[in-house]
């Protein structure tokens, strides 16, 4: 997996027209959705990561607290107890590095607006860029 560039909380406080609650309330009110319209996200390629150098907040999921609790298991010695993993020996027992830690984490971008589409009324889009 290629480094992605990673942003702060700051950074994204900073991005002057992204999606805001406040501009959300107002897209909403605007266009009264009724209460069970689904909330879709537009699917962006990974090219806008990867060569246009767009951000990702990152945040720790399932994913990273599993591979984080094994590492602790690891250091603790559990896995030693032949009783208990009587096929795991010291050897074979590595932990998950910082990188691969790091990319088990949750990727966030900003949105970048709301859109509503005449033929879709029960269905709120939200789209990543413009």
């Amino acid at each position: 997996m290629k480094k992605l560039k990673e942003i702060t909380k700051k950074d994204m406080e900073e991005y002057a027209f992204c999606l805001t609650v406040g501009r959300l309330k107002e897209f909403l009110a605007e266009n009264a959705f009724p209460d069970d319209a689904i909330v879709v996200v537009q699917r962006v390629e990974d090219v806008y990561y990867e060569k246009h150098r767009w951000g990702v907040y990152l945040k720790e999921g399932d994913e990273t607290q599993r591979v984080q609790q094994h590492n602790e298991d690891i250091k603790s010695g559990k896995y030693l107890n032949k009783e208990k993993y009587p096929g795991v020996t010291k050897e074979n027992l590595k932990p998950f590095s910082p990188r691969q830690i790091q990319e088990t984490m949750n990727q966030y971008h900003p949105a970048w607006s709301c859109v509503k589409y005449k033929d879709d009324d029960n269905v709120l889009f939200i789209d990543l860029h413009y």
